[in-house]
């Protein structure tokens, strides 16, 4: 799958360059593309053809999709569990992305999937900076960065053409002009380059940060795959949230919320005041936790989901995290016992630490190095 041609840790990426042939032209990324090898030789070789076409994918969430699955696989490979791909479930006619076995009558689906923190609106305007960034290095600027401030868009292709007209004319006459046609405003900044020193056009700007969701998506992806199958054995949603960000651990939980429920601090209160201390509770309105619409009752429900398999990371999965829904009709038996997982003790969630799954799979240390 490595095709050498490293020039620098890391190169330039074109919008529609997929992220694995990237990865490929950055030779800092050489421990992600072996391990990406390493799950691949674990995977079903009758497989394999379907999972590198989604892997080579110019579509980010796609391939990301795929390593996620490979990820799982390999982890549960080496927990010595037996993996069939896309089983059959009796009485249905879709198939979950796994159905793993193993001693003591372990057996349970999983089916897999990565969001992000990102709206749909937020994500096309990631992709016009993308784009708007690689126009400007294709112009050739010995005087000027330029850097843009804001952009707003009708909607659709960014016009590469005539906003890369508008950027020659900019640097040539070193005077900043704002975008405006067909509904779309670009505001541009011009900086003057060191002198003696070769470096790129595009010098970078506010357009770069954004706004976002953690526990939204999450929340989402659960119920979107509550109702896909209804096995008579546990059945495990895996998550992958393409968000540094997110909570795992003591405190705030992002995962626990998204299953479970927000939690609040509260104070009892009377029209005399307050009845007491407050304290933290949750909300019922979790994934397994909100009845339909808007009524928030509290009442169980998706008691299908045995519960969920959860990774945070910016780009490819560190760890995973198991977290049981307390109303599971199908309870999952022994879960991971290597990893970190939660347990019920009463009313209580409880934290088992185990190892990461970098260490069960041999991941080196810093992975992924931030690729």
């Amino acid at each position: 799958m490595c095709d050498g041609a490293r020039m620098a840790i890391f190169v330039a990426r074109s919008p529609k360059e997929p992220r694995l042939k990237w990865l490929n032209r950055s030779p800092g990324a050489g421990p992600i593309l072996a391990a990406i090898d390493d799950w691949l030789d674990l995977y079903p070789r009758t497989d394999r053809q379907g999972m590198l076409s989604r892997l080579w994918s110019s579509d980010d969430l796609e391939h990301y999709s795929a390593a996620f699955e490979l990820f799982l696989h390999a982890l549960f490979v080496k927990f010595r569990y037996t993996v069939d791909v896309h089983p059959e479930v009796p009485g249905s006619t879709k198939r979950p992305d796994f159905l793993v076995s193993g001693p003591e009558d372990v057996r349970f689906f999983v089916e897999a999937c990565v969001v992000r923190g990102r709206t749909d609106a937020e994500m096309e305007r990631e992709k016009n900076v993308l784009e708007l960034t690689s126009l400007i290095n294709e112009i050739d600027s010995p005087t000027f960065h330029v850097f843009v401030d804001s952009i707003t868009s009708p909607g659709g292709t960014l016009p590469r053409k005539r906003v890369g007209r508008h950027v020659q004319r900019m640097v040539a006459d070193g005077l900043p002009e704002p975008y405006t046609q067909g509904g779309w405003e670009i505001l541009f900044r011009l900086e003057r380059k060191p002198r003696g020193l070769r470096l790129s056009t595009f010098g970078g700007g506010r357009v770069m940060g954004g706004s976002f969701d953690d526990v939204g998506p999450i929340r989402k992806a659960i119920t979107g795959k509550a109702y896909d199958h209804n096995p008579d054995a546990p059945y495990v949603i895996a998550v992958h949230a393409l968000a540094p960000w997110v909570s795992q651990g003591p405190g705030r939980d992002t995962f626990w919320e998204a299953l479970l429920g927000d939690e609040v601090f509260a104070i009892p209160v009377s029209p005399q005041g307050p009845l007491g201390e407050g304290g933290f509770r949750r909300l019922p309105t979790g994934a397994v936790t909100r009845a339909k619409g808007s009524r928030y009752t509290g009442e169980p429900r998706y008691t299908r989901v045995s519960g969920l398999l959860a990774a945070a990371a910016s780009s490819y999965p560190r760890d995973i995290w198991y977290y049981p829904n307390p109303w599971a009709a199908h309870p999952l038996r022994a879960p991971f016992p290597l990893m970190s997982r939660y347990k019920r003790q009463g009313d209580d969630m409880v934290l088992i630490e185990g190892d990461t799954a970098s260490t069960v799979l041999g991941l080196p240390r810093g992975w992924p190095d931030g690729f």
